[in-house]
């Protein structure tokens, strides 16, 4: 049945054309706020279609590097144009590529979850302790996944990977799943000269080990 009262949905699709505009400008050296105040424009123009529309994955890497720049205190951080590696930083005098991917839920598709707002008011979500449980629990497979699955990806061992940690734990058991980093992203830690998780705003080297 049609919601007889819809809420305007926010944003819109964004053509090919500005997207390929948005892409080679997000090329370009900045400093990382520089590019987290572009990723905000570019979000906030897709909107509610930001996990919905196809193509737009690069405007999420660009998140992940302003935040891990901003958190590395890098000079300067920009998308690379291929498929591979994501971006680079600049910090002090040297620049260093990186691969980033995400360690979500297993299972969850965002681009679903969306649709099926789409149109619909904002509510509060009350969340029950068992799945907040769940999710701490699902971390270290969710780290785990992602660094197996980079591993095997063939890529140039000199970059570094960044894996962003984005699974809802409400700031509870912090110090629980730290201590899983380290474990959980040594399927990688021979893949990349580097591993380190973003969580937040916060950034965590597990590889190499301090001392190493």
């Amino acid at each position: 049945m049609n919601n007889p009262n819809p809420v305007p949905i926010k944003g819109r699709y964004q053509t090919p054309n500005e997207l390929k505009a948005a892409h080679a400008a997000l090329q370009l050296w900045m400093t990382p706020d520089e590019m987290e105040a572009r990723f905000d424009v570019l979000s906030a123009v897709s909107g509610e279609y930001f996990f919905i529309q196809g193509g737009l994955q690069f405007i999420r890497d660009s998140h992940i590097a302003a935040t891990f720049g901003k958190a590395r205190r890098a000079n300067r951080v920009r998308l690379c144009g291929g498929e591979r590696p994501d971006f680079e930083i600049e910090v002090g005098n040297v620049t260093q590529l990186y691969e980033a991917t995400e360690a979500d839920l297993p299972g969850r598709r965002r681009g679903d979850e969306y649709k099926a707002s789409l149109g619909k008011p904002n509510t509060l979500i009350h969340v029950e302790n068992a799945e907040i449980n769940a999710n701490i629990a699902a971390v270290p497979g969710a780290l785990r996944a992602r660094a197996l699955g980079k591993a095997g990806g063939g890529y140039d061992p000199s970059w570094g990977l960044v894996i962003f940690l984005n699974v809802a734990t409400y700031g509870f058991d912090a110090g629980e799943i730290e201590a899983c980093f380290e474990v959980a992203t040594k399927p990688a830690s021979s893949s990349f000269s580097e591993v380190w998780v973003l969580w937040g705003s916060e950034v965590y080297r597990p590889w190499p080990r301090q001392g190493e």
